[in-house]
């Protein structure tokens, strides 16, 4: 597998396994679901764009709040909103937490994402391409796939939930075989 394909997979399957995390973080300083999930795509493309120079998996989860964060900041600039944001106090109270759940994600997950995308129909997955892959958002991603913006969203977050209960289910399975 090329270096670069094996970059991009790490970060995928790094930063989908932290997407309910990454979502609560971002719409707190958001307050939108919507924006929320742009922030998170956003942030996947980010650690796509490291490549081979992403945090080593330790470390990645500090990394990556620090890319939602500032990602969700430059958001609502664009949108000319204000943050709902933490206090910072609070935010680095709950750092500790965070790294310790961090710990959580040390197996390897490459080949369960592997296995849990070729579950996927070839509508999500089509979705899913066009979006990290081709990098389209709002109406060209919904041209695209032939939604509109509105269902090519929704059908977006459906499908980052199937691949979610599947990633967690087929590590379950993992663990307990182990």
């Amino acid at each position: 597998m090329p270096a670069d394909r094996a970059a991009t997979e790490a970060a995928v399957r790094l930063t989908m396994e932290r997407r309910t995390e990454l979502l609560a973080y971002a719409r707190s300083i958001v307050d939108d679901y919507a924006l929320a999930e742009d922030v998170f795509q956003e942030s996947l493309i980010v650690a796509i764009e490291k490549g081979t120079c992403l945090p080593t998996p330790e470390d990645f989860g500090r990394w990556v709040r620090e890319v939602v964060r500032r990602t969700a900041l430059d958001t609502l600039k664009k949108h000319r909103r204000t943050a709902r944001f933490m206090d910072p106090e609070v935010l680095a109270a709950l750092e500790p937490a965070w790294q310790a759940a961090d710990g959580e994600w040390d197996v390897d997950r490459q080949g369960i994402l592997r296995g849990c995308l070729e579950k996927l129909s070839a509508k999500a997955r089509r979705i899913l391409q066009e979006r990290y892959e081709n990098r389209l958002t709002g109406p060209r991603l919904a041209e695209r796939v032939g939604l509109t913006v509105d269902s090519a969203y929704a059908t977006l977050t459906r499908v980052h939930r199937t691949l979610e209960a599947f990633m967690r289910h087929s590590a379950t399975e993992q663990e307990a075989a182990s």
